[in-house]
């Protein structure tokens, strides 16, 4: 539960391995009843031991005052040492529940993002 609404992470297994291959964040809107998602992957899977790992970076979950912002973060060694992918950084902002679906807004994101709360909802 955040100042957003609550929120819930969800992902699809792996065909391969016990690991993921695909993950959203899923958000209410304002005490509607509809759950509606967002994808948190963006780009290609890097291999570990030959098993698909999914992507080096990821949208990570932050609430700033009462809007959720997807922000690009690394969630695999390595990470730092590249850039996030240009559909990733696209990807990113201020999204809300339009027409029953999660969707990026055209609205600027918080000028300083360390200010607002980040999920802990762990990337898978």
């Amino acid at each position: 539960m955040t100042a957003a609404g609550p929120l819930l992470l969800a992902t699809r297994p792996s065909a391969d391995s016990e690991l993921a291959d695909a993950a959203w964040i899923g958000a209410t809107s304002d005490g509607a009843a509809v759950l509606a998602f967002a994808p948190l992957w963006y780009g290609p899977a890097d291999l570990g031991d030959r098993t698909a790992q999914g992507p080096t970076y990821a949208l990570a979950p932050r609430v700033c005052e009462r809007s959720l912002v997807l922000s690009p973060a690394p969630r695999l060694p390595g990470a730092r040492g590249e850039e996030p992918p240009a559909a990733l950084a696209r990807a990113a902002g201020v999204y809300a529940i339009r027409g029953g679906e999660l969707v990026l807004q055209d609205v600027p994101v918080p000028s300083d993002i360390s200010t607002c709360d980040s999920v802990p909802l762990e990337l898978p």
